[in-house]
C-alpha cells in the first residue's frame, strides 16, 4: 500500500528468499486471475526475460516452480474450505488443476505427479462436466 508517499507492506503470508522464477510463476499462473490463458503466460514469460535479462530464468526452472506454486495453492485451498470452512476457495481449484495438469506436461522427469494431477482433474471436473 502507498501510505503518505511511502510503500507499507500489508501481509507478507510464505514471504522468504526464493528463486524469481517462483515469484514469476506466482504471478503468470495465480489460479484467481482467470484471463491467464498459456498464449498470454507464454507472451508475458518472454516479456519478462526481455526486460529483466540479468534475472532471466529457463523455461524448465520457471515450469518447476509453477508446479509447485500450483500445488502449495491446492493444499491451501483445501485446508481453507475443508478445515476452515471458507468454501468459496473451492471454485479455484479446478483452475489450478487444470494448470497444474498443463506445466506438467512440460515436466516430462515428474510422471508421478502428472498421474496424480490427472487424476484428481478428472475427480474435480466430473461432476461439472456431467451436470450439462
Amino acid at each position: 500500500m502507498l501510505v503518505n508517499g511511502g510503500v507499507k507492506f500489508v501481509d507478507f503470508q510464505g514471504a522468504r528468499l526464493g528463486p524469481a522464477a517462483y515469484d514469476l510463476a506466482s504471478l503468470l499462473y495465480d489460479p484467481y486471475c482467470l484471463f491467464l490463458d498459456d498464449a498470454l503466460v507464454d507472451r508475458l514469460f518472454a516479456w519478462h526475460g526481455g526486460v529483466e535479462p540479468q534475472t532471466a530464468t529457463d523455461r524448465q526452472a520457471f515450469d518447476i516452480c509453477a508446479a509447485q506454486r500450483l500445488m502449495q495453492a491446492l493444499g491451501a485451498y483445501g485446508n481453507l474450505s475443508i478445515h476452515l470452512g471458507k468454501t468459496r476457495y473451492r471454485d479455484f481449484v479446478p483452475v489450478a488443476l487444470s494448470r497444474l495438469c498443463r506445466v506438467l506436461e512440460r515436466l516430462p522427469e515428474f510422471p508421478s505427479l502428472a498421474e496424480i494431477a490427472q487424476g484428481c482433474r478428472a475427480t474435480v471436473l466430473k461432476p461439472i462436466e456431467t451436470s450439462s
